[in-house]
């Protein structure tokens, strides 16, 4: 069993090196590789706190990937896998926020990039992503009044 999660760890650690490289899809395939192994190393839940730790990570990993690949449904799930392993995770909570975003459910885009400045105030991603937000949300309303008053005209 150690040696799985050693394998699980260095996977980890080199899908990381990749996205960080810009190669998103072999990172992407890289965490794939490696949660599966994770996945069938751990067992049926309840997990120990070090391996649902490292399961957080490889799921927000992905997500990050699925971002950047432009694949917002699958990145918000995995983003929420990582945060029901670990709720404290700013870049799960974060991610899952330009997710929402992405698929137009700016609510659950507001909540959750509000609780990553709540957590770091100083996050420029989260209050330059929120700012969009506020105002994809105000072009909604906007658009939203005028077929309003279109229709009771």
């Amino acid at each position: 069993p150690s040696e799985r999660w050693r394998s699980v760890r260095s996977g980890h650690a080199h899908a990381a090196q990749l996205l960080t490289a810009g190669m998103v899809s072999a990172a992407g395939l890289a965490f794939k590789r490696s949660l599966r192994a994770a996945i069938a190393a751990a067992g049926p839940p309840p997990f120990p706190p070090a391996i649902s730790e490292l399961k957080a990570e490889l799921h927000a990993g992905l997500a990050q990937v699925q971002l950047r690949l432009g694949e917002a449904a699958a990145a918000a799930a995995n983003a929420g896998r990582a945060l029901r392993l670990r709720p404290a995770h700013l870049g799960a909570r974060y991610a899952r926020g330009v997710a929402c975003a992405a698929m137009m459910d700016l609510e659950a885009a507001r909540e959750d990039l509000r609780a990553v400045l709540r957590a770091r105030p100083g996050h420029a991603g989260a209050a330059r992503e929120l700012a969009r937000v506020r105002d994809k949300a105000r072009q909604r309303d906007t658009q939203l009044a005028t077929r309003l008053g279109k229709m009771f005209a």
